[in-house]
């Protein structure tokens, strides 16, 4: 699809002045200068403002001259639509992340995600009993840390325990030290 131009100019006290621009249009050109409206292009909406808006986050415009924040639609589980993203296919979703509705939400600490295109969090696999992960959104088993000699964890750990016996008494947390 290409877009329309529309150029509809009169004077006013001997400046030329676009007209409105009307929904589904924005208007191009410096105030008191040859303006022109100009169709909304698919990302975009147009709510009769004269300015050109992107469709949100988790959402698309997939054609010309919209008009409302809806734009076309919402966009699928699985895939990323940012901020004026032409297509309901989006981007697959990030590594790291799953993604529902167009939007991206990472996986939450002790787990990982190596594969792209995750539809929901069960995709976030836990890290391994005797390692830990801190932060979220991880996209590797290499990001789970091994614990310390004498400390342990469970599957999909963000801290790691002392040992059996009691004997080292330091819980590691977050890349730091911290006395229990």
């Amino acid at each position: 699809m290409k877009s329309s131009l529309v150029l509809r100019l009169f004077r006013v006290d001997n400046l030329c002045v676009s007209t409105p621009a009307g929904p589904g249009y924005y208007v191009v050109g410096l105030p008191g200068s040859r303006n022109a409206r100009v169709q909304c292009r698919p990302g975009s909406y147009c709510d009769g403002s004269g300015t050109a808006r992107p469709c949100p986050a988790g959402r698309y415009g997939d054609t010309y001259g919209l008009t409302n924040a809806s734009c076309s639609g919402e966009c699928g589980d699985g895939v990323l639509c940012a901020q004026q993203t032409p297509s309901a296919a989006g981007q697959p979703c990030p590594v790291g992340r799953y993604c529902l509705a167009g939007m991206a939400f990472p996986c939450p600490s002790g787990t990982y995600n190596p594969s792209q295109g995750a539809t929901n969090a069960s995709w976030c696999t836990a890290c391994p009993a005797g390692t830990f992960n801190p932060n979220p959104g991880s996209s590797a088993v290499a990001e789970c840390e091994a614990c310390p000699d004498r400390e342990g964890s469970n599957p999909g750990a963000t801290a790691c325990w002392p040992g059996i016996l009691g004997t080292d008494r330091k819980r590691r947390r977050a890349g730091t030290h911290c006395v229990v």
